[in-house]
């Protein structure tokens, strides 16, 4: 597909912004995204045939309301206007925009029903609104975006066989890290997703993974392609159900140009890659919860007491102390009973 000759969507901060330019792409025509921002110079370079602006937020006659450069109006070229982009044209080309009696975007009262399984928090508990956390969410998904495009030209035609990271044998060191937390991670929000639906507890883990991601850089060295591109493509897979227009876009550039990810199956984890090098397990003294250490995941009983009894906090614990026994549960929890 060419890079020129197709159509640029200017945007104004609209939600459905990258559904659009999808949606262009699907009928195989190259579409680019640019700020609204953008000079008319800039917009040249791709030698559109017509310009889509975007929806957004805001009323045109807001203080702030985002800007657009008024010369795309006078280069010859079809231009969509769409909510916002059509409140500009039209503004823009002496026409009045005229208030509803009721928007469409803005305040709205929230009820919480009980028990509901997508509301992360208590219901007796407020919500409070904080620009500052939509702003920390449009921070990381930019940098997901970021890391995804640095690598996507490499990686787009590598081609992912099934379970080919199963084993780990002539995996390198880097290899493996990936490898682990993106299996890590992709238990933990299966198991968030399938029991709890915590939406906010998946977005850290994912955080977890784009940071491991970050610190293994560069992948280019001791990394094979397929599986950098097996990594982000699980990434990509459980973003989904949270930002798919955007997860459709990265899942594009890796190389789906034909596939939706609404079809796409959720991916399995591997039980040998998921597995925990560590565990936190309780401490209790008498049945009451004294300590809490991270120790070896898969110890058996009677190694996982003795690391315990040669932890020096639980040495100072017991004080010399008889033991009379002691209930262990692998993984779990060790409850010393003493007299």
């Amino acid at each position: 597909m060419s890079e020129r000759g197709g159509i640029v969507v200017l945007d104004f901060g609209g939600q459905y912004t990258q559904l659009i330019a999808r949606r262009i792409r699907e009928q195989q025509v190259f579409s680019a995204i640019l700020p609204c921002t953008a000079g008319i110079e800039q917009i040249r370079k791709f030698e559109p045939v017509g310009i889509v602006l975007s929806g957004g937020p805001n009323s045109v006659y807001d203080p702030g309301a985002p800007p657009c450069d008024t010369g795309i109006l006078s280069m010859g070229l079809p231009v969509l206007g769409i909510c916002y982009g059509l409140q500009w044209m039209t503004h823009n080309l002496g026409g009045r925009v005229e208030r509803a009696d009721r928007r469409e975007y803005g305040r709205a009262e929230l009820f919480v029903k009980d028990g509901s399984a997508l509301f992360a928090a208590p219901p007796e508990k407020d919500l409070e609104w904080s620009e500052q956390a939509i702003e920390g969410c449009a921070r990381f998904l930019q940098r997901v975006y970021r890391l995804v495009s640095k690598h996507a030209e490499r990686l787009r035609t590598v081609q992912v066989k099934s379970g080919a990271a199963t084993s780990l044998d002539s995996a390198t060191p880097k290899e493996k890290a990936l490898l682990r937390k993106a299996h890590q991670v992709l238990r933990r929000v299966t198991h968030d997703f399938e029991t709890r639906w915590h939406f906010n507890s998946a977005t850290a883990l994912l955080m977890e993974l784009v940071n491991e991601i970050q610190a293994q850089e560069p992948l280019e060295e001791g990394v094979r392609p397929e599986i950098a591109k097996e990594v982000f493509e699980l990434m990509t897979l459980m973003l989904n159900p949270m930002v798919p227009h955007l997860a459709e876009e990265l899942w594009e550039i890796l190389g789906h140009k034909h596939d939706s990810l609404a079809h796409a199956a959720w991916p399995k984890f591997v039980s040998e890659l998921a597995a925990e090098d560590q565990v936190e397990i309780v401490v209790q003294l008498n049945g009451r919860v004294k300590e809490r250490m991270l120790v070896e995941a898969g110890l058996d009983k009677e190694a996982l007491q003795k690391r315990v009894m040669s932890d020096p906090k639980v040495a100072q614990l017991l004080n010399g102390q008889r033991l009379l026994k002691a209930i262990v549960v692998p993984d779990k929890l060790v409850n010393l009973v003493v007299e």
